[in-house]
């Protein structure tokens, strides 16, 4: 199952409702709030495709939450936040 995810900072949810009609027939529950998604829906793996100054607070929460992770490199601008998100 795919879940959308608009980025908080995206004007609205239309990239996300786009990329759900085009790959999964409009099935696909989209959300603009991460948190929410994790709250909401029992996930696997996400794929992180935000820039390294945007991501550590996804990427952290999905570890915390024993998601696997796939992220744009680098993980973070500098080693503490690289350890803190791992």
């Amino acid at each position: 199952m795919v879940k959308c995810f608009a980025p908080t900072f995206a004007s609205d949810s239309s990239a996300a409702a786009a990329f759900n009609e085009r790959y999964a027939d409009g099935k696909a529950a989209v959300y603009t709030d991460f948190a929410k998604m994790f709250g909401k829906e029992k996930l696997d793996v996400v794929y992180v495709c935000l820039p390294p100054f945007a991501h550590s607070n996804e990427v952290a929460l999905a570890a915390k939450r024993d998601v696997h992770v796939f992220i744009e490199k680098p993980i973070a601008l500098d080693r503490k936040t690289a350890f803190t998100v791992m």
